[in-house]
């Protein structure tokens, strides 16, 4: 008996459980097992593929992008004085031409056929879903059962003994009950980590379906607003808000009425759950007020702003260089640093200023072939981009997929 395994299927997964993977590193090789295994399968896959003709119909929004930056980095890097590098392991020219030789792989396995990228979406809804049933079985075993069980987030995680170091440290210390708030966050490592992933499922299932009444997406929605994650809680608002625009028509009758009726309703739901549900009220609170010692959202993600501060001349235009973040303790662990305060530190006002130009023309791009997914896509990772560290290869990956457009459609409009 011959078992055929669809190509396509496979490595659609794979990416969408790049997260999981990347926990875990290969036993007897001390690889990460999500990067390595998933460029050199990649890699195999694009050969198979092309040993027969495939006519590239599509093209991808990110080519200028990432080409563009890979240059300004590693020119960066070469004019870098080796002086100032604070950790060398994480800094060296062979880790950012392996981080760009992976994001130009991933490029070109997505570019092959649309079936894929439409597996890759699929998987990503679905992981969404599951995802969201689980907190909420986590949020009814923590109040309906008092189970302590849901304190721990290391019980759904599995061959833990395998697991990073850093992972392991982490799921050592970190507890479900942060600040008397229950924080879910199913088989991710924290509420912040399952909104960025399951706000990718949301967004397609909100454009798959352009009812009001999307019963998947709110069900995902649900489980999102019950992690607590402050930036997942917005991001389902602002979610909701414009695929009701971008769903519409433009600016005609219908598309506002739905626009407002939408207000409406997320209004009523958001002051419902504020009065009756201290969770989220501690949730929405926590993002901008400290309590307890613990400080508010904004501050626990964007405080490495200070290091900036530091920067003056040629270091505040330019940057340090790649991945060339301040460290500390005997191990030389990198301080924590959202994707904005990453780039504007490692690469200066100069290379934020290049990215937000091509990042700006790869929206305005889309608007033009009115290509909806990569639209709401581009702005989804704007607060991802703000508000948590995005800057790594199989995080960017999962945006991948989903900013490609017709070439024949990019000649018909040009």
């Amino acid at each position: 008996m011959v078992i055929r395994i669809n190509k396509d299927k496979l490595v659609a997964f794979l990416y969408a459980i790049s997260y999981f993977l990347e926990l875990y590193i290969l036993p007897g090789l001390n690889l990460n097992a999500g990067y390595f295994p998933l460029m050199l399968i990649s890699l195999l896959y694009l050969v198979l593929t092309m040993k027969k003709p495939v006519k590239l119909h599509d093209s991808s929004y990110l080519q200028p992008i990432v080409i563009t930056m890979s240059i300004y980095v590693l020119c960066n890097q070469l004019v870098n004085s080796y002086a100032t590098i604070y950790n060398t392991s994480k800094t060296n020219l062979a880790s950012i031409i392996s981080m760009f030789l992976f994001l130009i792989i991933c490029i070109f396995t997505f570019k092959t056929n649309e079936e894929i990228r439409k597996y890759y979406i699929k998987y990503m809804e679905d992981i969404a879903i599951v995802s969201a049933a689980i907190v909420m079985l986590q949020c009814m075993l923590y109040y309906v059962f008092g189970s302590s069980v849901s304190h721990d987030r290391s019980f759904l995680f599995p061959f833990p003994n395998l697991m990073t170091k850093g992972v392991q440290e982490y799921i050592q210390v970190s507890k479900m009950v942060s600040n008397g708030i229950f924080r879910p966050s199913a088989f991710f490592l924290e509420p912040a980590h399952l909104s960025q992933f399951c706000s990718i499922g949301l967004a397609c299932l909100l454009l798959e379906n352009k009812r009001l009444l999307n019963k998947k997406a709110i069900f995902v929605s649900v489980g999102i607003i019950l992690s607590t994650s402050g930036i997942g809680i917005a991001c389902v608002f602002a979610l909701w808000g414009v695929s009701l625009f971008i769903n519409g028509d433009g600016f005609t009758r219908e598309t506002l009425l739905r626009i407002f009726s939408g207000i409406m309703l997320a209004a009523a739901v958001f002051a419902l759950a504020f009065t009756v549900s201290y969770s989220f009220r501690s949730a929405v609170i926590r993002v901008f007020v400290a309590s307890n010692g613990y400080n508010s959202g904004f501050e626990g993600r964007l405080w490495s702003r200070s290091f900036l501060k530091n920067l003056s001349g040629m270091d505040s235009l330019f940057g340090m260089g790649y991945k060339n973040i301040p460290v500390y303790g005997t191990d030389k662990t990198q301080y924590y640093m959202t994707g904005i305060i990453e780039m504007l530190y490692c690469q200066g006002i100069a290379g934020m200023a290049i990215f937000g130009i091509l990042y700006i023309f790869m929206f305005l791009r889309a608007k033009r072939y009115g290509d909806r997914l990569p639209m709401i896509i581009l702005i989804l990772f704007v607060p991802f981009f703000i508000g948590t560290s995005c800057l790594n290869a199989l995080t960017l990956s999962k945006y991948i997929p989903f900013l490609y457009f017709a070439m024949k459609r990019k000649d018909m409009t040009e």
